[in-house]
């Protein structure tokens, strides 16, 4: 089974729905979440869930001027979608998309974005 990595700036603002629904709902396929902040965890309970708000205060700072200087997430997301065997990123927003993207060829796994409407242009 294919292990599908959901990748949300935050999850998951109480406005996107249909994320949760695809997340719940997906059977062929393994999901897991990676994202930034955590907002709304008891309305939408999915596990796992991994976010650099979990991490604490240091490795959280530490990942912020990282992505700042580099555009890259830190190396704790790469290792962990090895070890969760993440065959496929599906990134929500174009703007989430963007952040993957130099991590994702580090990774060699292919990235999906769905783009929702602000993104658009």
């Amino acid at each position: 089974m294919t292990t599908v990595a959901h990748c949300l700036s935050a999850y998951l603002p109480i406005t996107c729905t249909w994320i949760y629904s695809q997340l719940r709902h997906m059977t062929r396929h393994r999901s897991v979440v990676f994202s930034n902040g955590i907002l709304n965890r008891e309305q939408f309970p999915f596990d796992p869930v991994y976010s650099f708000t979990l991490l604490g205060s240091g490795r959280n700072n530490l990942n912020r001027v990282v992505r700042r200087l580099t555009e890259q997430h830190l190396p704790y997301f790469c290792k962990t979608m090895r070890e969760e065997g993440v065959g496929l990123v599906h990134a929500h927003f174009g703007d989430e998309g963007y952040r993957w993207l130099w991590t994702l060829r580090d990774l060699q796994v292919p990235l999906v974005v769905t783009f929702y409407g602000f993104d658009v242009s």
